[in-house]
């Protein structure tokens, strides 16, 4: 991430600390997408909706016999049934929880943060559509680096107006 600063905005009080803090912010939000969903190219770490093995569906067709399809997936793997977790977004959580498990049921697929009693995670992070089933508790980011925040004092066009350039970065893997 990068944030370019006018001297005026430095001039302000505490505008270190807020560049600090909006910098470290991207840079968590950047880890966070790159685990879920980073494609393994351009730099990106290969994200858990792409990576192989995992049991994945489209969470807007999902229907109960996908649930325990993926359930048995990750039981197949050797997942043991505690570790089980379910993770999509907030439009597909909405979704499922309007959606009966039969046709003439009242118990919905997910209810009350759980689905077939396994614990399930929204977040905005996650692609449109996708549900992803599996051991989250497993999942591990390896941070190669500490988080760098830099100013830049070689760019001229920022010198000329008197401000200043600030970016994070970090190098993880998943």
């Amino acid at each position: 991430g990068v944030i370019n600063a006018s001297r005026n905005f430095w001039k302000q009080t505490n505008a270190e600390a807020w560049i600090r803090r909006e910098l470290l912010r991207a840079a968590g939000v950047a880890i966070d997408a790159g685990a879920l969903a980073g494609t393994g190219a351009s730099g990106q770490p290969l994200g858990l909706v792409n990576t192989p093995g995992l049991s994945t569906q489209s969470g807007t067709s999902l229907l109960w016999d996908g649930v325990l399809a993926m359930k048995k997936n990750a039981a197949v793997s050797d997942i043991p049934d505690g570790s089980i977790n379910f993770l999509s977004n907030p439009t597909t959580r909405a979704l499922l929880e309007g959606r009966p498990r039969t046709t003439n049921g009242t118990n919905f697929i997910w209810e009350n943060d759980r689905i077939a009693n396994c614990p399930a995670y929204a977040t905005t992070l996650m692609p449109a559509d996708t549900m992803l089933s599996g051991p989250l508790s497993g999942v591990t980011i390896g941070l190669w680096s500490d988080l760098e925040i830099e100013i830049n004092p070689y760019d001229s066009t920022m010198f000329r107006y008197g401000g200043v350039q600030v970016r994070v970065y970090v190098a993880i893997d998943v």
